[in-house]
């Protein structure tokens, strides 16, 4: 068992009496205790089988006096469960985030369970891997490119999420309010109380807009559900559920469907279709949580404790759609849903996007398809003096584009950080972008203050793991600051601590009709603790493309352990050459080793890399059908993403 630095054997304090501390159940006995705090991230690896105690101090009480004991749950109990006081046990190889909660606050540990660790590794391997890593098994072939355990920057590594949004079913304990076809949807939603439950009747229409409204102070939750039949929670739903859904519709296109007002809370929206009204040709937003316009000027304005829970949000074919989902709020989930034809023609728009609200986020096991950005936090500066979005999970979700909207809606991403901190990206499938308002990367990561109202903005301290990025012009592009030169818009912190880890990158820049940009790592500015680990990929143009003005350099880049073609120029600099030379022009105090870069010269580059010539050589599955697992009898097989791995994450993600 690893042990992160937060891990105490023997006896943990009880908490004070002004917080939520779970006691030690009999199963607990002679088992490692692990003590969270609220801004303590902790991270802990186990072996299958093993088990460690969690405990949380959280508040009990807040101004209304509604403080609960602590609630856990699990983000995948098929990797490790929880019990009602914290005893978690691992299941199998992957990640899972545990989470305690109560109406007040939560704290959460991120559990990697890998096969092969055991207690007697001991911190020093567990201070030497990322969070998440497993470290290779020593291959004796004088061929086998060396592993190399990455030095820790300066900068600290990336912190994952502080807190997770928990979106255990709520108990339903007053009464439940049927709406029938033609019913007064607005009325009920304004009659219901904390633990009630407001039942929308399958197939049937509601024509809105409809709000969700502050109900005060008091506990529990107000659940508006369909009574059609859906699969079980944690299973996503298709457009195929549609006939099991009420359908929400806005008689103005100016206005959502629906929306929250200020203050709104703990409200869970169950199996409803949200969509445009037919005839219409354009709207602005389908549902929009929070405002993030300036009539959200403070924290306590923002609505909080909301779920989307299997829900069908999409515009329509040929209707121009500014945003499906507007995320301007706190303790917000979105999970086994459907978020589809969010598009329009020569300006963005967006499946879900969010500036002016606080997080934590959860965006899990969902569909999303959007044609400027599919996700995007920033891009407007927040209202809110100081705010940053934060603690965003994005997890095992299909975000995707389909191919027949070349040419009928603007395109530009897949994933955008304009403004945001603490982001875990995991287990995602991200499909099919090409070069058309943009020049085609699939992720952009950039700080970006509008007229430098925001000179806080930043982006840092994102997570971007066990991802398949497949079927684009190009690859990531991470910008220090949003421009450069006399009168350029800068926020005030260049981007920084950003991990890449463990991803497989298909076809980039390979398919003539979605552009040849072929660039997978873009890399420009001032950038802080950029660390690429054990990637896959056969990029068309380069490995990593650097630009900055003169006189400007990055710090903190780790590239160790890849597997990556040369395309056609490998490691560049504008006004560099190929490897060394650019790396220390750009990046002087890089630390680029324990690679395997098939087809650049070795004399180009810093010692204790592997340069296979061909593809061929390396030992790829099959080139054809596009599997890079390497098999077990290359000498390079330690190196590159663990599929493995990999694939357990993104199991079901695709459909």
């Amino acid at each position: 068992m690893l042990r992160s630095a937060l891990l105490a054997l023997g006896v943990v304090a009880f908490a004070t009496a002004c917080a939520d501390s779970v006691p030690l159940g009999p199963d607990a006995a002679g088992v490692p205790v692990l003590s969270l705090s609220a801004a303590a991230g902790a991270v802990d690896t186990l072996a299958p089988g093993e088990t460690v105690q969690v405990t949380a101090s959280l508040p009990r009480r807040n101004a209304r006096g509604n403080g609960q004991p602590a609630r856990w749950s699990t983000s995948a109990p098929d990797i490790a469960t929880v019990s009602g006081n914290g005893l978690v046990t691992a299941v199998a190889a992957g990640t899972a985030v545990i989470t305690a909660e109560n109406n007040m606050a939560s704290q959460s540990v991120t559990i990697v369970v890998a096969t092969g660790a055991s207690a007697a590794e001991g911190a020093q391997a567990d201070s030497a891997q990322p969070a998440d890593s497993t470290a290779p098994a020593d291959v004796p072939d004088t061929t086998q490119a060396p592993v190399v355990t990455p030095p820790v920057s300066s900068g600290g590594p990336a912190e994952l999420p502080r807190a997770y949004v928990d979106v255990a079913m709520p108990a339903v304990t007053g009464r439940t309010i049927a709406v029938a076809p033609g019913g007064d949807l607005q009325a009920a939603i304004d009659a219901a109380q904390f633990g009630d439950e407001i039942v929308l009747t399958a197939g049937a229409t509601y024509v809105g807009p409809f709000e969700l409204r502050d109900k005060g102070a008091g506990s529990g939750w107000i659940v508006i559900r369909t009574s059609g039949a859906l699969p079980s929670p944690g299973t996503r739903v298709t457009p195929g559920h549609a006939a099991q859904m009420p359908k929400l519709v806005s008689r103005y296109p100016s206005e959502a469907a629906l929306r929250t007002t200020a203050g709104a809370h703990h409200f869970r929206l169950i199996g409803l279709e949200v969509t445009g009204a037919p005839g219409q040709t354009w709207a602005y937003s389908l549902l929009t949580l929070g405002d993030g316009s300036s009539a959200q000027l403070s924290l306590d304005q923002v609505p909080h404790h909301l779920v989307l829970d299997r829900m069908f949000i999409h515009g329509l074919p040929e209707m121009a759609f500014q945003r499906c989902i507007g995320l301007n709020s706190a303790q917000t989930a979105i999970v086994d849903s459907w978020v589809s034809d969010c598009h329009t023609k020569n300006m963005d728009s967006q499946a879900i996007a969010g500036w002016n609200g606080p997080g934590p986020y959860k965006i899990v096991n969902n569909y999303v398809a959007g044609a400027g950005e599919n996700i995007m936090f920033g891009g407007a500066d927040p209202h809110i003096s100081g705010l940053t979005p934060s603690d965003i999970e994005i997890r095992r979700n299909h975000i995707h584009k389909p191919l027949d909207w070349r040419g009928t809606w603007t395109a530009k991403n897949l994933l955008e950080l304009k403004h945001g901190q603490r982001v875990l990206v995991e287990g995602n499938v991200l499909e099919n972008n090409w070069a058309d308002g943009q020049t085609g990367f699939a992720v952009q990561l950039t700080p970006l203050t509008d007229n430098n109202t925001a000179p806080w903005t930043r982006v840092m301290d994102v997570t971007f793991r066990h991802n398949v990025v497949r079927n684009s012009a190009a690859g990531i592009n991470v910008s220090a600051r949003n421009a450069y030169g006399a009168g350029a818009v800068m926020p005030t912190e260049p981007a920084q601590r950003i991990h890449f880890y463990n991803n497989a990158f298909l076809d980039i820049g390979t398919n003539a009709t979605l552009g040849t940009n072929g660039r997978l790592f873009q890399l420009l500015g001032d950038l802080r603790d950029v660390r690429i680990e054990n990637n896959t990929a056969l990029p068309a143009h380069s490995i990593i493309l650097f630009d900055a003005e003169a006189g400007v350099v990055q710090t903190g880049l780790v590239v160790v352990n890849n597997v990556f073609g040369r395309g056609q120029i490998g490691i560049f600099g504008s006004g560099s050459g190929e490897g060394s030379a650019s790396l220390a022009r750009y990046a002087p105090d890089a630390v680029v080793t324990g690679n395997v870069l098939i087809g650049a010269s070795s004399a180009l580059y810093p010692a204790g890399n592997l340069f296979p010539s061909t593809v061929g050589d390396v030992g790829f599955v099959s080139m054809t059908s596009g599997d890079l697992r390497i098999g077990s009898g290359s000498p390079y097989a330690s190196v590159g993403a663990n599929h493995d791995v990999l694939d357990a994450q993104i199991a079901g993600v695709r459909q």
